[in-house]
Order: C-alpha cells, then structure tokens, then sequence
C-alpha cells in the first residue's frame, strides 16, 4: 500500500499544486504554496491566531515560522474556502539543520534517527475559527492555555480542516521514505490529530519557551503502523480512495539559499523586497 499511495497516478484532474476539490457546500481545494506570497498569507494566519491564543507577542512582519519550518525539505499547505484562506499546514522534512521539534525533544529526535527512522514534522496548524475571540478569553496580555472547546463552534470545522491537510502531508512524507510523522501538539489539540491518524504521545507535555511556555506533547504516527491499522485510520482511508500524485508538490515553494537562517525576519524581508507594497500576511 504504501507503494500504491506513493506512486499512484493523479486522476483527480488536478493541477500540479491543487491536491482536492470540494462541492459548493465544502472547501474549495487544499493547495501547496506556490510563492512566497502564498507562504506569507499561511503563516500570517499562524500569526494571528498564535497571537490571538497569546502564544506570541505582535512583530512588525505579522509572520510566525521558525527557521527550520522555513526549509527547502517543506511544504506548506493552504486550505481554501470559497477562495478565502480558511487553514494552513506546514510539513517538514528532516535536514541538517534539524526539525523545529528538536529545539524542544533534542533527546527523542535523536534516539529515532539513531534507530534509522526517517522523520516529517507536521506544525503550525491553524484555522481561521481561531482568529475570533474566544468567550471569557484574558485581557491582560498573559498567555491563555485553557483547552478550546471541541463543540459545534469549534470543534467539527476545525477537524475537518485538519484532516483535510493531514493527507497530503501524509502523502508527502510516504513519496520521500518518511517512516514517521511527529507533531507538538497542545493538549487541546492532540486528541484532533488522534481523531485523524493513530497517533502515540512518546514525551510531554512539556513547556515550550517559543510558544510562551504552552506546554506541547509529542505526538508520533509510524506510517507503516497506520497502514495496517484496521480500520484505516481517517487519513489513510482518503488517500487510499482519493491518493495524491507526487507531481502535486513539483510546484512548491522552495525557500532560497539568500535566507541565512530561514526564520521570520529573514522570511519577512525578502518579501518586502520581492513584493513591495503587496499584503503578504493574512
């Protein structure tokens, strides 16, 4: 199967970058970031609604990323909504550089390379929903992280969302041999990434000092395991009906050798000088 999800041919008609289309009453595609402007309006929303959780303090680019997301070995997915940004996802190969994980679970990075896992970091998940205030939210500039409701307000757009995106990461990561999929999840979260993929929480929660010390538990998903699952898990059971063409990702953005570290100013800078005057964050 995993052959089949890697290599089958693309017969959704899809463009290079579009991965899925929806009815009128559904999302309108998921699409791989072409551009720096697409990646900007992505990671403008992980702003906004990092900020809004008060994860982060405001910076003067409206951008949150980090240097190791920002990686030639990434993806970054958008899922759109009647042509507006609804969600975004960013996926991660690992590199020499490291995963953006590592800065967190140095030890158990470490310990699956040393067992010849080959990993993908999934992060910066986020959703439009998260924009909007959140009742009884604080007011006084500390970080809030009280677990978000998982009802009708939130709850059941966000998964979907999430699955949406789950897949064709998943897919990235079987088409370049991941063996793995690793996410730092909130404990809020976690149980949407459980709903979507079998998931094992191997550390946490532990404090992480990026995200003003929201504490983040590791989340693994050993593709091979997902695969045998019976049923398939969620994500595994979309692309096993609908699987994604390796060539949907030839068009992805890759970030150029000019950024010295790939984190947020660097990112910033260059598209203002690439696009002046253009909005980039969402």
């Amino acid at each position: 199967m995993v052959a089949q999800l890697a290599t089958a041919p693309n017969t959704s008609g899809c463009s290079v970058d579009h991965i899925s289309g929806g009815s009128a009453a559904e999302c309108d595609d998921v699409i791989v970031a072409r551009s720096l402007v697409e990646v900007g309006a992505a990671w403008g929303l992980v702003y906004g609604a990092y900020l809004r959780a008060r994860y982060i303090r405001p910076n003067p680019y409206r951008l949150y990323t980090s240097p190791a997301a920002a990686s030639r070995r990434a993806v970054v997915l958008l899922e759109l909504c009647h042509q507006r940004l609804e969600s975004t996802l960013t996926a991660g190969l690992d590199a020499w550089r490291g995963l953006p994980l590592d800065a967190l679970y140095p030890r158990e990075l470490d310990d699956l390379r040393r067992g010849g896992r080959r990993l993908l970091e999934c992060g910066q998940f986020a959703h439009r929903l998260r924009l909007a205030p959140r009742p009884g939210a604080r007011e006084d500039g500390a970080a809030d992280h009280a677990p978000r409701p998982a009802g009708a307000a939130e709850g059941p757009p966000i998964r979907v969302s999430l699955r949406r995106l789950l897949g064709p990461a998943l897919a990235y990561a079987v088409q370049n041999s991941a063996t793995d999929i690793l996410i730092g999840a909130t404990e809020a979260d976690a149980p949407l990434y459980a709903a979507a993929l079998q998931v094992v929480p191997i550390a946490g929660p532990r404090p992480c000092r990026e995200l003003a010390g929201a504490p983040l538990v590791l989340l693994q998903c050993d593709l091979l395991a997902n695969l045998h699952q019976r049923p398939l898990p969620p994500v595994i059971a979309d692309l096993a009906r609908h699987p994604i063409a390796r060539t949907c990702f030839d068009g992805r953005h890759r970030f150029v050798p000019g950024l010295r570290t790939g984190g947020t100013a660097d990112l910033a800078a260059y598209l203002q000088w690439a696009y002046p005057g253009r909005e980039v964050a969402a």
